[in-house]
């Protein structure tokens, strides 16, 4: 896509493309405004900050239960440490004993366990809600996760159980087994959402509005016409994540424009030379697609073309 450098570049907010006229930043429907992803991370990761500084909530220690492979952290528990040091854990929090002040590598090490027993009890107990907030290198830290449970008597291998919240290890990664429960149907219904006979309701909805966005100026019979392929063929046509041939063509025409990026036009006929169009940047993409995710997207998208494309024709 080729973008004048001379041109301004803003986020049209109906459809979340870039465009380059500040116009289109206004929105038709406040509703399905979506801000940036990025400052969604920005106050979660300062939510997280403030939770990791709260007070902790602790209960009593409950010993290693091998059976069971359990252990509860909490008021009572004690834990010795190489370097003479020792970490307690007391109704206000972790007391560190040990020569703070000449044995440097033993209060490193000492602090070490003492944050690590920190997060741990945080994430079991809810306080935060994740274990890896800012992981450097996540396949060193699991490492490190796992020799500490080790240590504690764990037995890592299968399912443990911190102070009563159950863990498992998947892919390399500790975490609790509900998380990865919740991942797995996430991205369940990240793949629904791609399909709109499965998509939930909300995507259902962002999918509508844009119909009514790209579509604002097309016939009522185009407009049916691209509803019912939808329908007929079970595509969602503007997946999350997926920039189509239909977006790439309505952006380039919106910088060779100024603004305009409505590719369907008012008549059956402008609407069939943008299918064609479409399916021809489809044959010819810009890039080659390398992600099998998007592979299939784009199969699945030149089916719902040439769908809408005979129905326009008939």
């Amino acid at each position: 896509m080729d973008i004048n450098n001379n041109v301004g570049i803003c986020i049209n907010h109906n459809s979340m493309q870039l465009t380059s006229n500040p116009a289109n930043r206004g929105t038709r429907d406040l509703s399905f405004f979506r801000p940036l992803i990025g400052w969604e991370k920005l106050e979660n990761i300062s939510s997280e900050l403030q939770n990791h500084n709260a007070k902790l909530i602790l209960g009593n220690h409950v010993p290693l239960n091998k059976s069971q492979n359990s252990i509860t952290f909490g008021i009572g528990s004690t834990f010795s440490l190489s370097g003479g040091f020792t970490i307690k854990i007391g109704s206000e929090g972790f007391e560190l004993i040990g020569d703070t002040k000449t044995n440097m590598a033993g209060r490193i090490q000492a602090e070490q366990y003492r944050d690590f027993l920190d997060k741990m009890i945080r994430y079991a107990n809810g306080q935060i809600n994740h274990f890896y907030l800012f992981p450097r290198d996540i396949e060193e830290a699991t490492r490190d996760v796992l020799k500490k449970l080790s240590e504690f008597g764990i037995d890592t291998s299968k399912d443990f159980t911190i102070n009563g919240t159950l863990f498992t290890v998947q892919n390399g990664i500790v975490d609790k087994k509900s998380a990865f429960d919740a991942q797995a149907a996430f991205e369940m219904q990240i793949a629904n959402n791609r399909t709109y006979t499965f998509a939930d309701e909300k995507t259902k909805a962002w999918i509508h509005h844009l119909t009514e966005y790209y579509f604002r100026n097309a016939p009522e019979d185009v407009k049916k016409s691209f509803y019912d392929t939808m329908e007929k063929t079970g595509i969602n046509p503007f997946p999350d994540g997926y920039s189509g041939a239909f977006k790439q063509l309505s952006v380039e025409q919106d910088f060779a424009t100024f603004g305009n990026d409505d590719i369907i036009g008012s008549s059956v006929e402008s609407a069939v030379i943008a299918v064609r169009n479409i399916l021809e940047r489809i044959a010819n993409p810009i890039i080659t697609e390398k992600d099998p995710n998007n592979i299939e997207m784009l199969k699945k998208e030149e089916t719902f073309y040439q769908a809408l494309l005979a129905a326009l024709l008939q």
